[in-house]
């Protein structure tokens, strides 16, 4: 009997895969939520950029120096895509081999937040401490339902009188009539059967032939000198 299914621990039960699909789904619902921060986050640290060097280029054409380029934007007032990668190239420029890091500001914020916090230190740990209960497989967790009779207290009286019940059924079973008269019969009719296998029996029965062929052969001889005479 395969009883694989029917533990709690196995990994492919529907309850066990419905769970996962849960915990899948509920882990890409959050990425998605932090990827849509993100992007939040860089699109308005790139507008701030732009509307503080679009009021640098204002103070210089008041101050009565040259202005620079207008730069161009959208109908909703957003930054066009040519002043983005100009901020992209000018950033490239001034720092040279090195990744360009959108999310830096918003690193620095969350590690300064980390530090000296144990709430959230603590919260952390227990996030944590659920991913380890939710992927390691405990074998004595699914173990439920009643604990067997010999981890009981009165494991030992159990035991002693389930032999002393025992030992009083043996002994009327053993004391009964009819059973030794049965036993009795069985033997003897065991101890005939042998005998009429054994060889010596046969061999009697061999004997016993010839003894009654010779006997039948001297009675014939003794008929036929009788009536000779």
């Amino acid at each position: 009997m395969n009883i694989l299914p029917h533990k709690s621990w196995h990994v492919y039960s529907q309850k066990n895969r419905d769970k996962v699909r849960r915990d899948e789904a509920k882990a890409e619902d959050e990425q998605k939520q932090i990827q849509d921060r993100s992007i939040a986050a860089d699109r308005e640290h790139r507008l701030a950029l732009l509307r503080e060097r679009a009021q640098k280029r204002q103070s210089n054409a008041i101050g009565g120096e040259v202005p620079e380029k207008e730069h161009s934007q959208t109908d909703d007032g957003s930054p066009a895509a040519e002043d983005t990668m100009a901020l992209v190239r000018s950033q490239d420029s001034s720092v040279k081999k090195q990744h360009v890091n959108f999310w830096a500001d918003l690193e620095t914020q969350d590690t300064k937040s980390k530090k000296g916090n144990p709430e959230r230190e603590a919260e952390e740990k227990r996030k944590q401490e659920k991913w380890d209960r939710t992927i390691a497989m405990h074998l004595d967790s699914g173990i439920k339902g009643p604990k067997p009779w010999y981890t009981s207290l009165h494991a030992g009286s159990m035991h002693s009188s389930r032999r002393r019940g025992d030992d009083k059924e043996f002994t009327k079973v053993r004391e009964d009539p009819l059973n030794n008269m049965k036993a009795l019969l069985d033997k003897r009719d065991k101890a005939h059967r042998e005998r009429s296998k054994s060889p010596t029996s046969k061999s009697r029965l061999r004997i016993q032939d010839v003894n009654k062929r010779i006997s039948s052969v001297g009675h014939q001889k003794l008929l036929l000198l009788f009536r000779g005479n």
